[in-house]
């Protein structure tokens, strides 16, 4: 009776201890989410996936696998325009330690339809339904999506040894210029805007130069090729067109709208041939890896929905 009472009681503390683990772990689900306050711009085609970076907190959290969503929703601020987005999945990557705290990385791996047209949101917001109906509903920054409906490349140019080149401003490594060789194969051609795929960012022609060769170091600081101190923020100005007949490595350096970290992009090149506008589209471009943790904090909001 005694040996039994004893296995009993042997038993209730187990399950005690069981359920306390169970309801402990259960309640630590994260709270807090840090995300990357970068652009994000795509050029349109069947393949296009884009990762979506998330920090948690806790590595337990009720979006931590594709069998927990029900819907992803990507709209802009005033949720005027609204645009379903297709799951392709979710997996840890790593851990990384923010102000003394470990944030676990998740990647969203999101599809995007076919939209045949352009879809730019300035302030774009992410929605996250789960299966319970509940939202975590993220700033996504930037977003630009721009259709092409053939993006053959004009036979007028072609593109060779683009590459970016980081410096460190605005508290951060980011890309400070872009270097690329174009090549034209006829005479008489006049580029009369480069531009990338963001509102907020824009190519200084005012700083353009044509450069003799392309070996530079992708940390070579931009005043030491423009030999002189160089403001990253300022407003968008008008292109200045440039000729040229032979081929040329163009410096392109960038100025900044608001500070946003550019990591990839497409740029679209205009230009005049025998008094006809072409446009080149050089696909998505992964300039620079970011390494530092350029983040925006915030906790994360999980709301049942109506």
């Amino acid at each position: 009776m005694i040996k039994k009472s004893i296995f009993i009681g042997l038993l209730f503390i187990n399950l005690a201890v069981i359920c306390y683990f169970i309801f402990f772990n259960s309640t630590k689900l994260a709270d807090q989410y840090l995300i990357v306050n970068k652009n994000y711009s795509y050029l349109y085609n069947e393949e296009t996936k884009i990762k979506y970076p998330i920090y948690f907190n806790k590595i337990n959290h009720l979006f931590q696998s594709k069998e927990d969503i029900e819907s992803i929703l990507l709209s802009d601020g005033a949720e005027i325009n609204k645009l379903a987005i297709e799951l392709d999945s979710i997996y840890f990557q790593s851990v990384r330690e923010y102000k003394k705290t470990n944030y676990f990385l998740y990647q969203f791996v999101l599809k995007i339809p076919n939209l045949q047209n352009d879809l730019l949101l300035t302030e774009a917001t992410l929605t996250i339904t789960n299966k319970l109906s509940q939202a975590l509903i993220i700033p996504l920054g930037e977003f630009s999506l721009r259709y092409v409906e053939d993006i053959g490349k004009p036979a007028h140019i072609t593109i060779d040894d683009l590459f970016g080149i980081t410096n460190e401003f605005n508290g951060s490594t980011n890309l400070a210029a872009i270097i690329t060789k174009i090549n034209p194969k006829n005479n008489n051609i006049k580029i009369t805007d480069i531009s990338l795929a963001s509102n907020f960012v824009s190519v200084d022609s005012k700083e353009l130069l044509k450069l003799s060769h392309g070996n530079y170091a992708n940390t070579e600081s931009i005043e030491s090729i423009i030999e002189k101190s160089y403001d990253f923020l300022g407003e968008k100005e008008e292109f200045v067109p440039i000729s040229f007949n032979i081929s040329t490595y163009l410096f392109l350096p960038l100025k900044y709208q608001r500070n946003i970290l550019v990591e990839t992009s497409y740029l679209i090149i205009t230009y005049l041939y025998n008094d006809n506008e072409y446009v080149y589209y050089l696909d998505n471009f992964n300039f620079f890896i970011i390494n530092n943790l350029n983040l925006i904090e915030g906790v994360v909001q999980i709301n049942a929905l109506d």
